[in-house]
């Protein structure tokens, strides 16, 4: 019986560690997700700062292919 009890304590242990880890990893990603979306803001908006109507152009034509896009989705 003691066995059962010892292994059962490593096996939560051992979940408790994975947890831990796993927690520590996602919140590292997650960390440096959002420093490249704020690097990514702050190119983008030095960009359109710089070349207006290009962005202007570009967002419309990204629009325009998202909306014909999306009318070929079924409803």
């Amino acid at each position: 019986m003691a066995t059962i009890n010892g292994m059962s304590d490593t096996a939560r242990e051992m979940g408790r560690e994975a947890m831990e880890q796993g927690y520590d990893t996602v919140r590292d990603y997650a960390e440096k997700g959002a420093d490249m979306l704020g690097d990514v803001s702050g190119n983008l908006r030095e960009f359109v700062s710089r070349e207006p109507w290009v962005a202007l152009v570009a967002a419309f034509a990204v629009g325009y292919l998202v909306a014909r896009a999306l009318r070929r989705v079924p409803a």
